[in-house]
């Protein structure tokens, strides 16, 4: 049965048990993309409205970035206290041959901690910024070298510059969405990095893909377009970045068992900009879930509020592996807030020392 079936199914399915859904499963007057196809294929090839067509519309938002601070500026950081403070690294600005467009500053980051073991197999962390911002700019802005305390010693961070014009707001990617492009941008950027000691990509055996904003675009690309990436990646987490509505459909549907088993996650956290397809999409995988009879044990919808709501959506991360949960931070300062308690949650050796 291919994937656009067995959607269709989950949809019947659904309807027949008048479960009081405020839109039809797939069905809403503001969705940004056309749904899947009846082949199954993957949606970067649809027609779709460009982020900067939908920055127009007042769907992406259009704030002048440089004068958005972090919360965490202040230096409360959400860094792990209970873990080992070793990791001060060094990030490496990177000028690669397989670039998706000719820039004038870097074409990646990337990051290897202090306490890197090069015999042990590698995870490898991706963060894809959103519109009107750079590399370098959402390190600095996000504070993720910090974040990074919470992430295990064996991961490297890559923040790749997927747009053809970085810091616009101008959602081209050059050539970023081509076939094994960023396959190739990884192995340039792991043969061009010292402290990987000749780690190549066979030696990674986990990707998490963190995505804010616009930075949904390049994500689908890379667990799309990227066969011998993707087959690695068990986390995609997604920051007020859900503007196209089924694009993620396809990979739920192909992972739903091990998100399920929570050997893979899932978290979307949602503001306004983007609530409403992510609502949609909770209803999908809680579909997806009992039409495969799998548990929701490990799925968890959090739509409250409260002052500590990061907390307790931290917490809600490192009990399940599937999060959906509206917040009331604003769009350009959720990945401050967000990132540290993924990379949390992500990392098993969190759990080992809070026990």
């Amino acid at each position: 049965m291919g994937n656009h079936e067995t959607l269709e199914t989950i949809k019947m399915a659904e309807a027949k048990r008048e479960i009081s859904f405020q839109h039809d499963l797939y069905g809403a007057p503001q969705e940004l993309c056309p749904p899947p196809s009846a082949s199954g294929s993957s949606h970067t090839n649809a027609k779709r409205d460009s982020s900067e067509t939908l920055v127009r519309k007042g769907v992406l938002p259009a704030v002048d970035l440089t004068e958005v601070s972090s919360p965490y500026r202040s230096g409360k950081v959400a860094a792990s206290k209970d873990l080992n403070h070793n990791h001060e690294g060094e990030f490496k600005e990177m000028h690669l041959h397989n670039r998706p467009e000719n820039h004038a500053g870097a074409d990646a980051l990337v990051y290897v901690r202090k306490d890197f073991d090069p015999g042990q197999p590698v995870h490898l962390l991706i963060y894809n910024h959103g519109l009107g911002s750079t590399v370098s700019s959402a390190l600095e802005r996000n504070q993720i070298k910090e974040m990074m305390a919470n992430a295990q010693a064996k991961t490297i961070l890559v923040l790749p510059e997927w747009q053809a014009i970085p810091g616009s707001r101008n959602g081209s990617s050059g050539t970023f969405a081509q076939q094994d492009k960023f396959t190739d941008m990884v192995q340039e950027i792991m043969q061009k990095t010292p402290a990987l000691h000749g780690a190549t990509l066979d030696n990674v055996d986990r990707v998490d893909i963190i995505a804010h904003s616009a930075g949904y675009s390049p994500t689908e690309a890379e667990i799309y377009k990227n066969p011998a990436l993707s087959a690695k990646v068990h986390s995609i987490t997604l920051l007020d970045a859900l503007y196209d509505r089924h694009g993620f459909d396809k990979w739920l549907g192909n992972n739903i068992h091990d998100l399920s088993t929570g050997s893979k996650q899932f978290f979307n956290f949602s503001n306004g900009s983007t609530a409403d397809n992510s609502r949609e999409q909770a209803k999908l995988v809680a579909s997806m879930l009992r039409h495969k009879r799998l548990s929701l044990h490990n799925y968890a919808a959090d739509y409250g509020s409260s002052k500590r709501h990061v907390d307790r959506h931290a917490a809600e991360m490192a009990k399940r592996s599937i999060v959906f949960a509206s917040t009331t931070t604003g769009h350009f300062e959720i990945p401050g807030q967000y990132i540290g308690p993924t990379l949390a949650a992500l990392n098993p050796e969190r759990e080992q020392a809070s026990a």
